[in-house]
């Protein structure tokens, strides 16, 4: 199988420089670590970066099917990672379930289906981000990598600005910071931050 993530696009640049940026973050190469896999470029990008620096028995990617329009992307992105000795998990957001973050959802907490497509978004940026969360929980993985770059650093800050947002928000994307849900952590990270979508 062709592995498109050692294509001539990615960054010399970046490579150099990755290794510094996990040693500021405090990664541990010897743990488990698991990449939010959209499918997009950034993503894939983390994974080959992440990949060359840890072994990939220790690293699970985890994407989220949304529809069953998705449906195929998601099937093919799951063979193709795991020819790479990466396990893949598919998680599968059902509009029925509680705060699924959808229009459709009917349960406690229910969402409205008057909201704004601005705030259908941020739900199911909510949602999408506490799924990731309890599935490192599940399996015990320690840190969570996800592939926001500088672009969606001043895409955040201006949405922030544009409402009128708390100091933290208008701070803009932290490169790590930890996710608490009851007694557990998972340690966020965010290591292609530094760089834009050019140099991406």
């Amino acid at each position: 199988m062709e592995f498109i993530y050692e294509k001539p696009w990615l960054s010399m640049s970046i490579q150099s420089q990755f290794p510094s940026i996990l040693k500021h973050l405090s990664l541990d190469p010897t743990q488990k670590i698991a990449v939010g896999l959209s499918g997009n470029q950034d993503s894939y990008l983390l994974l080959s970066l992440l990949r060359s620096h840890i072994r990939p028995e220790l690293i699970q990617a985890f994407t989220i099917n949304y529809s069953q329009q998705t449906q195929a992307f998601t099937e093919k992105l799951h063979r193709n990672i795991k020819q790479l000795g990466i396990q893949h998990h598919i998680l599968n957001v059902d509009p029925t379930l509680p705060a699924s973050g959808l229009i459709g959802d009917t349960k406690n907490p229910p969402i409205p289906t008057a909201l704004s497509q601005k705030q259908v978004v941020n739900a199911m940026r909510s949602t999408r981000l506490k799924m990731l969360v309890d599935q490192c929980q599940a399996l015990n993985i320690p840190t969570l990598a996800l592939g926001h770059t500088l672009y969606h650093q001043l895409l955040f800050t201006t949405r922030a600005i544009s409402n009128f947002g708390s100091p933290l928000q208008l701070a803009g994307l932290p490169m790590s910071e930890t996710m608490s849900l009851g007694d557990s952590h998972v340690q966020l990270i965010r290591p292609l931050l530094p760089f834009s979508n050019v140099s991406v």
